[in-house]
């Protein structure tokens, strides 16, 4: 059963909604990596970052490093991939 095209804006607010509260800035307080909008763990930011910007492993470790998973940006282009690559696992 097909319910139509996703839109992925009202997925990201749905996400963001419980998991930062819209915080670009958020960490998690449970001894978690997640950090930023999305709360991203730190291999899952890292390996995002790695195929969406075309970027060495290290790269990516110097983003998570110099805080680039707080950038706004970054977390949008990265949510869009997941959402990206979930739907198309999903077809």
């Amino acid at each position: 059963v097909s319910g139509g095209p996703v839109d992925f804006g009202s997925v990201k607010a749905a996400i963001a909604g419980p998991e930062s509260g819209g915080d670009d800035f958020a960490t998690n307080r449970m001894g978690s990596s997640a950090a930023g909008r999305y709360q991203f763990i730190e291999d899952t930011f890292k390996g995002l970052y790695a195929r969406v910007f075309r970027v060495s492993a290290a790269e990516a470790e110097r983003a998570w490093n110099s805080n680039r998973k707080f950038d706004a940006g970054v977390q949008e282009a990265l949510m869009d991939r997941l959402l990206a690559d979930n739907a198309a696992a999903l077809e």
